[in-house]
């Protein structure tokens, strides 16, 4: 579904929308695993948003940095995203950047708020952090 670089790319997004902080970041409690599951059933129509987005992601952060997205540090991250969070762009993108992030920044949150049976929320880690205790 993506290339190495852009699972690289939607997995340093994954962790500046979700970072590990004294709680585990969105990768270890398998956001990205979440995600893929879910762009191969219910998200199939938003594959190729997804992947003109990582492109374009990976793109901007060549042109403003000369490195590639995940190799940014944390806080050359959020400016980035920052500035195509208002739509300000030095590479082509095929779809509204604002937009695209936002979506994916919802995607993230679903899977880190889930039900850990979907793939993601590992260990139940964002629901400890919630104080939630599932009740069966």
């Amino acid at each position: 579904m993506f290339d190495a670089t852009q699972l690289a790319t939607l997995r340093a997004l994954i962790e500046r929308y979700i970072p590990h902080d004294d709680t585990p970041g969105g990768i270890a409690a398998g956001v990205d695993t979440y995600l893929m599951r879910f762009l191969q059933a219910d998200g199939v129509g938003y594959v190729a948003r997804y992947t003109q987005t990582l492109t374009s992601l990976e793109h901007e952060a060549l042109n403003l940095h000369s490195t590639s997205f995940a190799a940014l540090s944390p806080t050359a991250a959020d400016a980035l995203i920052e500035a195509l969070w208002k739509n300000q762009t030095s590479a082509v993108w095929l779809c509204d950047a604002a937009d695209t992030l936002e979506l994916i920044a919802e995607h993230c949150a679903e899977g880190f708020y889930s039900d850990p049976r979907h793939g993601a929320n590992a260990n139940g880690v964002s629901w400890q952090m919630l104080g939630f205790e599932e009740r069966r």
